[in-house]
C-alpha cells in the first residue's frame, strides 16, 4: 500500500510533467517562428543568468528541507519551527541574490542588451522562496502542486496566442513565461498555512542547518554550472544564434529527463522518512522498485530520441532549427547517464547524507564541462 501511495504520487507528479510538455509542444512552434532564432536566443541567454542568481537564493535550501522536514511532518510545532528557520535562512539569501544581480546589471556591459528579460524573469526569485514549494513536498501533497501548475500554465497558454503576435514581443513571451513559472509559488504564499505556521526569525538555532545547506548549495552551485555553463559559454562565444539552435535541443531533452525523473521527485520525501525512523527494509524495497522502474523507461526513451531527433526538430521548431539534430541525438545518449546519476543522488547519496560524496563528483564533472565548453564551442558552436 506504501509503494502504491508513491506510485499515485508519481503519477500526479507525471502528470504535471506530462503538461510541461505538452504546453511548450502547443507554443514552442508557434513562438519559434513568431519570435525567431535570434530572440530565442536572447530569452534563453537571459534565463541562463537569471538561473544564477536563482541558485544563489535558493542556496541548497529546497533539497536540505525536503530530507530534514520529512522527519518532523507529524509534529506541526516542529515542522513550524524547522520551516521558519529554514524560510528566514532563504530569505536572506533571496535579499544578497538580488543585490547582486543589481551590481552585475550596472556595471557588466555585456548584460546591458539583456536587461529587461532578466529583469522580468528574476522576478521569478522572489515568488520562489516566498511560495515554499518545499512544504508541500515535505507533506506529498503533489496533487495540489499538479493542478496548481496546470491551471497556471493553461493561463499561460491563452496569454501567449493572445499577445505574442510579432518578433517585438519578447517582452511580453517573458512576463507570460513568468506567469507560467511562478503563478503555483504565488498561490502557495496563501496555502501553505494549512501545514506549518512560518514566521522570520533570527537565532541561534538557525545555525545547525547553515553547514549542511552550505554543502548542497557547493553541490548546486556546480550541478548549475554542469548544467548551464553551455549555454552561457556559448551565447558569449557565439552568439544568440546559436544559442538558439541549441535551446531546441536541450528543451527536449529537459522535458524527457523531466518526465522520467517524476517517480525521483515523488520519493525522496518517503525515503527519507524511513531513513530517519530507521527502516531500512522498507527503504530498499522502495529504492530498488524505482530503480527497476527507470531502466524499464530510460533505454527505450533515449534509443527512440536518438532515431527521431531530426523529425523532432522539424515539427518543434520548423526547418530553420534542423541543425539542431545533432546536439539532440548527443544529448539523448546522454539522458541515460544522467537520470541514474539523478536516482543515485537524491534517492541514495543525498538522502543517506553523503552530500560530500556527491559535492565531489559534481564538482569534478563541471569542472570537466567548463573546460570542454571553452576548447570546443569555438571549433563546433
Amino acid at each position: 500500500m506504501k509503494n502504491k501511495f508513491i506510485g499515485i504520487n508519481a503519477l500526479l507528479n507525471a502528470i504535471k510533467t506530462i503538461f510541461s510538455i505538452i504546453f511548450p509542444l502547443i507554443t514552442f512552434p508557434y513562438i519559434s517562428r513568431v519570435l525567431g532564432v535570434e530572440n530565442i536566443g536572447i530569452y534563453n541567454f537571459s534565463s541562463s543568468i537569471v538561473s544564477y542568481f536563482t541558485l544563489l537564493a535558493g542556496l541548497g535550501i529546497s533539497t536540505y528541507a525536503i530530507r530534514e522536514g520529512a522527519r518532523y511532518r507529524n509534529d506541526r510545532n516542529k515542522i513550524s519551527d524547522f520551516c521558519s528557520e529554514v524560510f528566514s535562512i532563504n530569505f536572506i539569501s533571496t535579499l544578497v541574490s538580488y543585490v547582486i544581480l543589481l551590481f552585475c546589471l550596472i556595471f557588466l556591459n555585456k548584460l546591458h542588451d539583456y536587461i529587461s528579460i532578466i529583469v522580468i524573469l528574476s522576478i521569478s526569485i522572489s515568488f520562489t522562496t516566498l511560495g515554499c514549494e518545499w512544504i508541500f513536498n515535505i507533506f506529498e501533497e503533489f496533487g495540489l502542486i499538479t493542478i496548481r501548475t496546470i491551471i497556471c500554465q493553461f493561463i499561460s497558454v491563452v496569454l501567449m496566442f493572445i499577445f505574442v503576435k510579432d518578433r517585438d514581443s519578447l517582452v511580453q513571451y517573458s512576463v507570460i513565461t513568468l506567469i507560467s513559472t511562478s503563478g503555483a509559488n504565488f498561490i502557495n504564499i496563501f496555502s501553505r498555512k494549512k501545514y506549518c505556521d512560518i514566521r522570520f526569525c533570527f537565532n541561534s538555532k538557525m545555525r545547525r542547518h547553515l553547514i549542511p545547506i552550505l554543502i548542497l548549495f557547493a553541490n548546486s552551485i556546480a550541478m548549475t554550472i554542469y548544467i548551464n555553463s553551455d549555454v552561457t559559454i556559448l551565447g558569449l562565444i557565439s552568439g544568440s544564434y546559436h544559442v538558439g539552435l541549441y535551446s531546441v535541443a536541450t528543451k527536449v531533452y529537459t522535458m524527457l529527463k523531466s518526465l522520467l525523473g517524476a517517480l525521483i521527485v515523488v520519493s525522496i520525501p518517503r525515503l527519507s522518512s524511513y531513513i530517519g525512523i530507521g527502516n531500512k527494509r522498507e527503504y530498499s524495497e522502495t529504492a530498488s522498485t524505482i530503480l527497476n522502474s527507470l531502466i524499464t523507461l530510460a533505454v527505450p526513451v533515449m534509443v527512440g530520441t536518438f532515431a527521431l531527433s531530426d523529425k523532432i526538430v522539424f515539427l518543434l521548431s520548423g526547418k530553420d532549427f534542423l541543425p539542431a539534430t545533432t546536439s539532440l541525438q548527443i544529448l539523448s545518449v546522454a539522458l541515460l547517464f544522467s537520470i541514474f546519476s539523478w536516482f543515485y543522488t537524491s534517492c541514495v547519496l543525498i538522502v543517506n547524507k553523503e552530500d560530500k560524496s556527491v559535492l565531489k563528483a559534481t564538482t569534478f564533472a563541471a569542472l570537466a564541462n567548463i573546460i570542454l565548453n571553452v576548447l570546443l564551442i569555438p571549433y563546433f558552436n
